[in-house]
């Protein structure tokens, strides 16, 4: 992945107060088999926009994790310009050492902008350097972009009004068997001791 902003652009537009902007990831938590990528459909809605021309998402993950992102078709094609390739910003980086974060987003300067939910792409997510019953977040969160950068870069806007985005996905790893016997194990304990 490249390093620098590339498909995120930092606007300097006022910021509305209210965070009404979500990122959907399709579920709030999924569970994974040890060493599989989990792949997540990334779209985004706001309910003080009835529309809006312009989308940002910089998706970060405190733990390490490689992020990568491919865009939509349907996206893609509602852009005005085709979107610059999804690309590692580093804001995450450099804060938590090691940490990684993906930018993409785009334009849809046209007479019909996007009306939410819009679709943007699936986010895929290296999941091989998770051990088994490790549980991790990914997230896209405007108070430590706001801390770092001075404003929020994950929003949707439409010309000077802006909605920050949030939202967040938990990524749990299957336990290895033995844990899951002990746990199994640990349950049949505890609902004997109830009916003793």
């Amino acid at each position: 992945m490249k390093k620098g902003l590339g498909a995120v652009a930092v606007l300097a537009l006022a910021t509305s107060s209210a965070m009404a902007g979500t990122v959907s990831f399709g579920t709030t938590s999924t569970l994974i088999q040890p060493g599989t990528d989990a792949q997540f459909n990334v779209s985004v809605s706001s309910t003080s926009l009835a529309s809006f021309d312009t989308v940002n998402v910089i998706v970060g993950s405190d733990d390490g994790l490689a992020l990568d992102f491919a865009f939509s078709s349907t996206f893609v094609a509602d852009t005005t310009l085709p979107p610059a390739p999804p690309a590692e910003v580093g804001i995450y980086g450099a804060v938590v050492a090691g940490a990684r974060d993906v930018g993409f987003g785009g334009n849809n300067l046209d007479a019909s902008p996007w009306v939410a939910p819009v679709l943007i792409g699936v986010l895929t997510v290296d999941s091989s350097g998770l051990a088994p019953g490790q549980s991790v977040t990914i997230k896209v969160d405007p108070s430590f972009e706001t801390d770092l950068l001075g404003s929020a870069a994950s929003l949707v806007g439409s010309g000077t009004n802006q909605d920050p985005l949030s939202g967040s996905v938990t990524i749990n790893v299957v336990p290895e068997p033995a844990t899951m016997l002990l746990l199994g194990l640990g349950g049949l304990v505890a609902a004997r001791r109830r009916l003793a």
